[in-house]
């Protein structure tokens, strides 16, 4: 992160530089100045979309009733209720994880 913050607190030269800027706001991130005592914290928010899409999805909802009901053999619903077939995340088929 330092090597973009010194990139983006340069002067411009071109259009690489408006790139950068361009991605930089697209995904949220702001420069923090050197020196400062601020603590960088970058946390995905895929697997929370995953879980809630999963709530929407009604095939997937079915496995997770048979995981109750210990039908539905290596499915699993973790503690945040979240469905995994064996070691991955069940992922439905249609929905929006942008």
């Amino acid at each position: 992160m330092n090597v973009v913050a010194d990139a983006l607190s340069r002067k411009s030269y071109g259009p690489k530089d408006d790139h950068l800027r361009e991605e930089m706001a697209r995904l949220n991130v702001h420069i923090v100045p050197r020196g400062s005592s601020h603590v960088l914290n970058v946390q995905s928010t895929l697997e929370d979309r995953i879980r809630k899409a999963q709530g929407l999805d009604k095939d997937l909802m079915k496995i997770r009733k048979h995981t109750g009901e210990n039908k539905a053999l290596d499915f699993r619903v973790d503690d945040k209720g979240t469905l995994w077939y064996k070691n991955r995340i069940c992922v439905p088929q249609k929905g929006d994880f942008r």
